[in-house]
């Protein structure tokens, strides 16, 4: 999870926040902060709708990090979850870019 943050400082231009912002539901809204927010959870979620944990809903790099955690960890899905898909190809593809040997 950290090391995604440091990852993304690095490549901000990569891992944009409004196009990541678009993977989700339209009315869904982040919080305006990371600590603005009571959802910290980091168990992740049988039913994901989108997020892998309930700290992933609080703000886009929080998001992009857990989605992150969970590649590097070996988490697969038990459901099948388009808007989680999408992100996930996006953070694969993003990291692809800077290094087209990483793998996942």
């Amino acid at each position: 999870h950290e090391l995604f943050h440091i990852i993304n400082d690095g490549f901000k231009d990569l891992f944009d926040e409004d196009e990541w912002r678009k993977f989700n539901e339209p009315n869904f809204k982040y919080a305006d902060c990371s600590t603005c927010s009571k959802k910290l959870g980091l168990d992740t979620y049988k039913n994901t709708n989108g997020f892998f944990t309930e700290y992933s809903m609080t703000i886009p790099s929080e998001d992009m990090a857990e989605v992150f955690s969970h590649l590097m960890i070996g988490s697969s899905l038990n459901n099948s979850d388009p808007i989680l898909e999408k992100k996930i190809q996006f953070i694969k593809n993003n990291l692809l870019k800077i290094d087209k040997n990483f793998i996942l």
